[in-house]
């Protein structure tokens, strides 16, 4: 058993005996006064009428004072005999009879204000721990809107390194197109080229209604497109191999 409900129940205990003790001792001294206060009634009643009747015994023992006549002058004194008074009978004093004490009322059950006093003392029970409430599930986030994928912008159209002479032009280089550009072996090309096979301005190739063209600009040894040789101008197509002297490119459109 826990020691604290040992203890409970101890000072519950000691709270009755005390309560039992001291109902106990007041009742005692109820009744004490009671009696002592029957017994000063009664006492003082019956002196009472003791005292009148001796006052009574006294005053009827008392004889009356008459008046002495006077003797005539002539006539001889007659010693009068002093007139005979029969007894007097006290009166019979009237016996009071002592109340009877009133019957004690039974004493009080006991158990009932214990049983009462460890009820209100008795801690309230605690009330049962009801389940816990399972939690409302939250809602669940929203995702983030993830960002358009960026549309993947097509490479721009370029030239691709195969072959050439030239040192700054290696094999898998990619060379940017912009509307217009010019090759040749002059530095004043867009692309130029230090190859001995190509004129100083061999090839254009330029951007027409959305169509890339190549055109020969004169060379001496000739442009070539996948092979045949560019009488004036050509369309380009993503994948067409153009060969300039010893130099040869492939065109990607994106």
């Amino acid at each position: 058993m826990d020691l604290s409900i040992v203890l409970t129940i101890g000072k519950y205990l000691m709270l009755a005996a005390l309560y039992v003790f001291v109902l106990m001792v007041f009742r005692g001294i109820i009744k004490q006064l009671a009696a002592d206060s029957a017994r000063t009634g009664v006492d003082e009643v019956i002196a009472g009428r003791g005292r009148a009747n001796g006052r009574l015994a006294a005053a009827s023992a008392r004889p009356p004072v008459r008046p002495r006549p006077q003797p005539p002058a002539s006539a001889p004194v007659r010693q009068e005999q002093p007139p005979v008074v029969p007894p007097v009978q006290a009166p019979l004093v009237e016996t009071v009879p002592e109340p009877e004490p009133e019957p004690a009322a039974p004493p009080a059950p006991l158990h009932q204000p214990v049983v009462d006093l460890l009820r209100e003392k008795q801690p309230a029970a605690a009330p049962e721990p009801q389940p816990a409430a399972e939690p409302e599930p939250l809602p669940e986030p929203e995702p983030e809107p993830r960002p358009a994928a960026e549309a993947v912008q097509p490479a721009a159209p370029h030239l691709r390194v195969l072959e050439s002479e030239d040192a700054s032009r290696q094999p898998g280089q990619e060379l940017p197109l912009s509307a217009a550009v010019t090759l040749g072996r002059s530095d004043e090309n867009s692309l130029p080229l230090a190859d001995r096979f190509v004129s100083s301005r061999h090839a254009l190739i330029c951007l027409r209604d959305g169509r890339r063209m190549l055109m020969d600009r004169g060379s001496t040894n000739g442009t070539f497109v996948n092979g045949e040789r560019v009488e004036a101008e050509v369309e380009l197509k993503s994948g067409d191999r153009i060969a300039l002297g010893n130099t040869v490119f492939e065109y990607r459109a994106g």
